[in-house]
C-alpha cells in the first residue's frame, strides 16, 4: 500500500472529500454514533483496500480499530509503524468529542429551551431556574419522604410534556402510575386551568394521554435492561421520548434479602452506576436525530426524571438522599421535597400545617446553573401550584 493512500486516509478531518466524517460534528452522541459507524465513514469509499484488509481481521467498526495496537496494525497492512500510528490517531480523533466554546453551549441551550417538545417544569420559579425552558437535556432527581408529592411532580411534568406534543415513557416500579389523575391534569392544562370538563378540552386531553406510555419494572436488573434498550435506540439514532420518568429508582434498589449484604451491595452499586451512566448519555441524545447537523431537530434532548427517597442523617440531624455517593454525583439536578413544618427544615415527623392549605417545600439542592433555591408549593386538582413566598435557603 502506497504512502499517499495512507496519507489520504488519515486526512479526513481537513479534506471534505475523505469520508463522511470530514466535517466536525458537535455533541457526545454524534461521536458515539461515529464509534458505531463502519470503517468507510472514517476512511472514505476510495480506501476500500484498507477497509477490506481490516475486515479480514474482524475489525468492522471504527470503535474496533481503536483497540488495535500500532505494531499489530503495521503487520496487518504492511505499513511503516509511523503510518499505522497515524491511522490509529485518525480513529481516536473520530471517536473523541471535540471541545465546545461557552458561546456554542449557550446557543444550544437557548435552542433547546425553545424547542416545541421541551418538557416544562411544573412550577414557574423552577422553570426560571432551568433557564426559562424546561427539563429537556437534564437528569433530574426528585427526592423526599413518602407522601410529599414526588409522584404528583412526575404526573404534572408528564402532563405538561404530553400537552405540548411530546412522548412520555413512564417506568413504573411501585405501581403509582395513575391514568385518571393524568387525564384530570391534562383537561386542566388543555382547558387553560379550568377544572370543569369541557368538550373542547377533553379531546386534546385524550390525544395527549395517548402519548404517555407506561411500562412496569419489578427489579433493578429489569430497570437496567429497559434503560439499556433506550440507550441502544439512541445509538441507532432512533426516535426517543421527550420525557423519561422512573418512579421510583429506590424501590427496585432495595436489597431483597436473597443474599448477604456483603455480596449484594457491590452488585447493586455496580448496576446503579451503569444505569446512571446510561441515563446521562440519554439526556445528551437527540430526540429525533436528523441527517443534517444544522437541523433544529438535533437541539431537542430528552429529559430524565427519577424519584428517590430520603433517610434521616444521624450525624447532621437532617436528611440524606439514599443510594450512595455514585448515584449522588450522577444526577445533574436534585430537587428535595419536604412538608412545611412552619419554619423547620425537618423532613420527618407529624405534618403541622393548616388543613385548608397543605404547603410543601421544594429545595433545589443541586444544579449546574443556579444556586440553592427554596420554593413553597401546594398540590391541587390542577397539579402543583406555587405559593407566593419564595426565598434563598439560609
Amino acid at each position: 500500500m502506497s504512502t499517499s493512500a495512507v496519507t489520504t486516509a488519515v486526512a479526513w478531518d481537513g479534506d471534505p472529500s475523505c469520508g463522511a466524517l470530514s466535517r466536525p460534528i458537535g455533541g457526545g452522541v454524534a461521536f458515539r454514533a461515529v464509534a458505531e459507524a463502519p470503517l468507510e465513514a472514517l476512511f472514505g469509499e476510495r480506501n476500500a483496500t484498507i477497509c477490506g484488509a481490516l475486515r479480514a481481521r474482524k475489525v468492522h467498526l471504527v470503535k474496533d480499530l481503536v483497540y488495535v495496537p500500532a505494531w499489530e496494525l503495521r503487520d496487518w497492512l504492511l505499513l511503516p509503524e509511523v503510518e499505522a500510528e497515524a491511522l490509529l490517531a485518525a480513529a481516536w480523533a473520530a471517536c473523541a468529542a471535540r471541545p465546545s466554546t461557552a458561546w456554542d453551549l449557550s446557543t444550544q441551550f437557548a435552542a433547546r429551551a425553545s424547542a416545541s417538545c421541551n418538557a416544562p417544569a411544573p412550577l414557574p420559579s423552577l422553570r426560571e431556574s432551568f433557564g426559562g425552558g424546561g427539563l429537556a437535556g437534564s437528569f433530574v432527581e426528585v427526592a423526599g419522604p413518602p407522601g410529599v408529592g414526588k409522584t404528583q411532580f412526575c404526573l404534572h411534568a408528564a402532563s405538561l410534556a404530553a400537552a405540548q406534543g411530546g412522548e412520555v415513557f413512564w417506568i413504573d416500579t411501585e405501581r403509582t402510575f395513575a391514568p385518571q389523575r393524568l387525564l384530570e391534569l391534562l383537561e386542566s392544562i388543555c382547558g387553560n386551568g379550568c377544572t370543569d370538563m369541557h368538550d373542547d378540552s377533553q379531546e386534546p386531553a385524550l390525544e395527549a394521554l395517548a402519548r404517555i406510555r407506561r411500562r412496569f419494572c419489578a427489579s433493578l436488573p429489569d430497570l437496567h435492561s429497559i434503560v439499556a434498550e433506550l440507550a441502544q435506540r439512541a445509538i441507532r439514532r432512533e426516535v426517543l421520548p421527550s420525557l423519561i420518568i422512573i418512579d421510583s429508582v429506590a424501590s427496585v434498589a432495595r436489597l431483597d434479602g436473597g443474599e448477604s449484604r456483603r455480596d449484594a451491595i457491590p452488585k447493586r452499586q455496580a448496576l446503579l452506576n451503569t444505569i446512571a451512566s446510561l441515563l446521562k448519555g440519554l439526556v445528551s441524545s437527540p430526540i429525533a436525530p436528523s441527517r443534517s447537523p444544522d437541523s433544529r431537530e438535533n437541539d431537542q434532548r430528552p429529559a430524565v426524571l427519577v424519584t428517590n427517597q430520603v433517610s434521616g442523617d444521624p450525624v447532621s440531624g437532617g436528611h440524606k438522599v439514599t443510594l450512595g455517593n455514585v448515584w449522588h454525583h450522577a444526577v445533574n439536578w436534585r430537587l428535595v421535597l419536604s412538608h412545611d413544618h412552619g419554619g423547620s427544615s425537618a423532613l420527618h415527623g407529624p405534618l403541622m400545617v393548616n388543613p385548608q392549605r397543605l404547603c410543601r417545600l421544594l429545595l433545589v439542592e443541586k444544579s449546574p446553573c443556579t444556586g440553592p433555591l427554596l420554593i413553597r408549593f401546594s398540590v391541587s386538582a390542577m397539579g402543583l401550584q406555587e405559593e407566593e413566598e419564595r426565598n434563598q435557603p439560609k
